[in-house]
This record gives structure tokens, C-alpha cells and sequence, in this order.
């Protein structure tokens, strides 16, 4: 039997054991009416609009449509927070700073809040890829400062906050010296802001999952954060040439749930993802992070998060 035909089975006897399940949406695949709420409890989505002067608006037009049908299948919507933390910090975390920037950034945190109000939306999720050196060196300082970031966004919205981060590795796309976590974690785990989403973005044509496995050991294990405040994330783009699923998909209309290499592009397969997910609920991590729900395929039986999902819930010895 597919993986597939189970998930209402499985959704309705665990319930209680859903995951969270954050997804990117581009605002145009599927579209909103189409978005797979069976799996999706989060949709990332959009942005506040920001004057000159630092103040936050709601973009209404932008942001009704999806935060209706979000809310209409008890799913929340986040947004980024419009403004990059490497182009913030030192104005909001120094006393080194100009007046003009001060003024900017005191208008931003007094009015994100009432943006965010103004959309309905749930919460905040930051892409933050540019605080590593080349070599995916953070220190734990700055890991520190970015955390207080995190933190303030979580106490001038009163909404939950979560941020993505990388894991150390050595294969393509990884940061070789990445040992250190890219926050920090003590305050992480004791609230600071929600939870992470990590870029787990591996491939491996014969269907192993041990780099998930091997990222599952550094989060709790060596950093030792808190499961449940870990999003556990797989790429829905190929390798090496990096095309969505939902492009990919078409190439391949008869391939099977055991394989992961089509039209010479390694994916990561159906059953990969049950795997994936039944590794993820094996370990207690709190939610899992398909990047990008717009990448996959939405026909055909194709949709690879909701294996993804059915893995989770289904969570026999791994």
C-alpha cells in the first residue's frame, strides 16, 4: 500500500502526535485554496511593509487570502521580519550607533507588533544566513547577540518567534567548521524565543538517512537543545542542479516510492521521507521543516511532505 492512502487513518488515530510542520509558500503554488492543510500547521508567507522611517504596515492585500484559509484549518501564518538582523544588530544592541539609525530601529520594534496585529498573523520566522564566515564559524558571541535579537522580536510581538539555522557537515552546501550552534541555546531552551528550523539539505541516491541522522547528534547531543524546540528540516529542490520536486516531478510520472534519482537528479525520495520523519519522532524533535512547501508537487500522488508526515506519526523502532 502507498504511503499516501494511510494518512487520514493515521492523522485521525494520532492526532495528538501531529507534528509542526512549517512550510514556505510563494503566494503562487499551489494555489491558497490548494494548500495541503492535512499536512501544513504553519505556512510561512510574506512580510510587513517598512517606510523610510522604520514604521511597520500590513500589507492586507498580500496577506488576507492566506491568513483566511490558515485560519479557516487551524494552521497559523508567519511572516519574515521585513528587516535583515546583519544590517540591525548594531543598531539595536550598541550604544555605537547614529542617530538616524537609533531612530529607525526604535520606530521598527515599536511598531511590528501592531503590523503583525493588523495581518492576524501568528508569528515570526527568520532566514538568517550570513552570520557565518566562510568556513561556517559563528562565535558564541555573536550567536549571542543574534539570540537577544530573536528574543526582542519575541517580547515586542508577544508571538512566537523561530529562526533557521545550519548544521555542521562536510558534504556540498554544509559549513565544514560549523561546530558551534548559531544561538544561543541555554536561552533557546529556556524560552528566550520558540524553536528552531534547521536546513538539513542532504541528498543520497541510495536512500540513506544518515545525515539526518548525524544532524539529529549534533542538535541534541552535542548543543543539546531541547527536541521539541527543533524543526527537522529536508530540501524539496534536486542535486546538483537544485530544480523544485514539483518541476522534477514531471520528468518521472512512473518512478517508485524507493527511488531518488530522476531525470539524473537525486531527490529525496518518497520513502526517504518516511524515514526522515519516523527518525524525527523517534528522537522527540517537536516538528519537521519541508523546504519549501512550494517546491513540491501538489497532483499525481506526488506530494512528498505528507510521506514526510505519515513517517512522523507512524514512529515504529526506527
Amino acid at each position: 500500500m502507498r504511503v499516501a492512502t494511510i494518512l487520514l487513518f493515521l492523522l485521525s488515530a494520532a492526532a495528538a502526535r501531529r507534528p509542526r510542520v512549517v512550510g514556505w509558500y510563494d503566494g503562487v503554488r499551489p494555489p491558497v485554496d490548494q494548500i495541503p492543510w492535512d499536512i501544513y500547521t504553519h505556512v510561512r508567507y510574506g512580510a510587513p511593509l517598512i517606510d523610510d522611517n522604520g514604521q511597520c504596515y500590513c500589507n492586507l492585500t498580500q496577506m488576507a487570502a492566506v491568513v483566511a484559509a490558515a485560519h479557516a484549518h487551524n494552521a497559523s501564518v508567519l511572516w519574515a521580519p521585513g528587516i535583515e538582523f546583519g544590517k540591525f544588530h548594531h543598531a539595536a544592541m550598541s550604544d555605537d550607533v547614529h542617530f538616524d539609525e537609533e531612530d529607525f530601529h526604535a520606530n521598527y520594534w515599536a511598531s511590528i507588533g501592531r503590523a503583525q496585529a493588523d495581518c492576524g498573523v501568528d508569528g515570526i520566522e527568520v532566514d538568517y544566513e550570513h552570520g557565518p564566515n566562510k568556513w561556517g564559524v559563528v562565535t558564541p558571541a555573536k550567536a549571542d547577540v543574534y539570540t537577544q535579537w530573536l528574543a526582542k522580536l519575541r517580547q515586542v510581538t508577544g508571538k512566537p518567534v523561530s529562526a533557521d539555522i545550519s548544521v555542521w557537515g562536510v558534504a556540498p552546501g554544509n559549513y565544514v567548521l560549523g561546530v558551534l550552534p548559531w544561538v544561543n541555546v541555554t536561552k533557546l531552551n529556556e524560552g528566550a524565543f520558540d524553536y528552531v528550523n534547521t536546513m538539513s539539505y542532504h541528498w543520497n541516491r541510495d536512500g540513506d538517512t544518515w545525515p539526518w541522522l548525524k544532524d539529529l547528534y549534533f542538535l541534541l547531543a552535542v548543543w543539546k537543545i531541547d527536541p521539541s524546540r527543533v524543526s527537522l528540516g529536508v530540501p524539496y529542490y534536486s542535486h546538483p542542479s537544485s530544480r523544485t520536486w514539483g518541476d522534477l516531478s514531471t520528468k518521472c510520472p512512473n518512478i517508485t516510492a524507493d527511488q531518488n534519482v530522476c531525470d539524473g537528479e537525486v531527490f529525496v525520495g518518497e520513502d526517504m521521507q518516511f524515514k526522515i520523519g519516523r527518525l524525527a519522532s523517534s528522537h522527540d524533535v517537536g516538528g519537521l521543516f519541508p523546504w519549501a512547501m512550494s517546491y513540491d508537487a501538489f497532483g499525481n500522488n506526488k506530494t512528498l511532505a505528507r510521506s514526510l508526515v505519515v513517517g512522523y506519526i507512524n514512529n515504529k523502532e526506527y
